[in-house]
């Protein structure tokens, strides 16, 4: 009987060798995976940034252009003797970025009331 005992004994010594061998490769996996993972998300991170930068300066500077612009369309100037074709502003910088502006007169197409122009902002 003792024979028995110490064979089974021995064999369940094996069995848990053999769990904590499985245990210990699935945390080399998870810990793979983990550093793979942060070492992708490292290296995009500048470029979320830079886009986050530029897509921030972009829409602040058309914010700005359009306010200048519908406050150069409250004033009595006429727009006609201003513009250089369709432009009123052309390559202009509004905080490092580069802005035209285009005024359309719908009146022409008959969706305004007359003398009310219409602008752009590109």
């Amino acid at each position: 009987m003792t024979t028995t005992a110490t064979n089974n004994r021995a064999t369940r010594e094996r069995d848990r060798r053999g769990v904590a061998m499985m245990l210990v490769v699935v945390a080399l996996a998870v810990g793979t995976v983990i550093a793979a993972a942060a070492l992708t998300s490292n290296k995009n991170s500048a470029t979320i940034g830079q886009n986050t930068i530029d897509s921030s300066k972009a829409k602040w500077s058309a914010r700005a252009a359009s306010d200048i612009v519908v406050a150069a369309m409250q004033t009595e100037t006429n727009w006609a003797n201003v513009m250089s074709g369709d432009k009123l502003l052309e390559d202009w910088d509004v905080g490092g970025t580069t802005v035209d502006v285009r005024v359309t007169d719908l009146e022409v197409f008959g969706h305004r009331e007359p003398g009310r122009p219409s602008a752009t902002v590109g």
